[in-house]
């Protein structure tokens, strides 16, 4: 009983560390709404899901960062293009911003 005890204890302790790691995580003043749109916005650029995803929860802000996200990217990407997805993260990245995207 005591070992059930001490497992559900630490569930508990897990889910308050996750829920307050991800009320602090950039993607956490997301709407529904404005991550379809972004998904939508992205189809153009050729990205595998998890790489949608990976831009989705991180908001890269710059070249590295989108760099260490997209694999292959110089080579899948011209300099243009890799700007323009940096502009559609930082969209992303505001609630005002996600009006604009529309």
């Amino acid at each position: 009983v005591s070992g059930s005890c001490r497992s559900l204890q630490d569930v508990e302790v897990i889910t308050e560390q996750a829920t307050g790691y991800l009320d602090k995580a950039a993607c956490a003043a997301q709407s529904r709404e404005g991550i379809a749109r972004f998904v939508e916005a992205l189809q153009r650029f050729q990205l595998t899901r998890a790489e949608e995803l990976m831009l989705i929860n991180s908001r890269p802000r710059s070249l590295v960062e989108l760099h260490l996200i997209v694999e292959e990217c110089e080579e899948r990407m011209q300099e243009e293009e890799m700007q323009e997805l940096l502009s559609l993260c930082a969209v992303l990245d505001s609630p005002v911003g996600e009006a604009a995207a529309s």
